[in-house]
């Protein structure tokens, strides 16, 4: 029972050096911008999402966000969640898995079905990977001009 115990405690002990590896310092609490054009695009329940290549974008994108959250009547709270926003690292082209709400609450809210190429801007938080691919949950996307603020995400 003890040999049990230990290898269930070297197994967990094992796991957190990788979940270090899958967010980068400080994204656990933190929200995330990514930036970069969409890849693959699944928009069907139960789980609508799509996959972009991040590509950093420079602090001064962020705040033109800012603006563009503001004019566009976006909660306080979006504004405030792209002032603290971290761009996590990225060497010219990461993939990660964009998690959307469900497609009732996507149309509630307004938002188009994204092309496949077209930059794309996305706010959210870190998830636990889906894929292996570093996973984050859009609470607001950003293309064609808009600010579309997301109800959060069911499961």
């Amino acid at each position: 029972m003890h040999r049990r115990t230990l290898l269930l405690a070297g197994a967990c002990g094992a796991c957190i050096p990788a979940l270090g590896r899958a967010a980068p310092a400080g994204t656990l609490s933190r929200p995330l911008f990514l930036h970069g054009p969409v890849t693959i695009i699944i928009w069907s329940d139960p789980q609508p999402h799509l996959e972009m290549l991040h590509r950093p974008a420079a602090r001064a994108a962020l705040r033109n966000l800012e603006r563009l959250a503001a004019r566009a009547g976006a909660p306080d709270e979006a504004v405030r969640l792209l002032a603290a926003a971290i761009v996590p690292p990225s060497a010219g082209g990461e993939r990660w898995r964009v998690e959307l709400p469900t497609l009732a609450q996507l149309q509630v809210a307004d938002v188009p079905r994204p092309k496949i190429g077209g930059t794309f801007d996305v706010l959210g938080t870190w998830t636990s990977p889906v894929t292996g691919t570093p996973t984050v949950t859009a609470r607001v996307l950003f293309f064609e001009g808009r600010a579309y603020v997301l109800p959060p995400a069911t499961s």
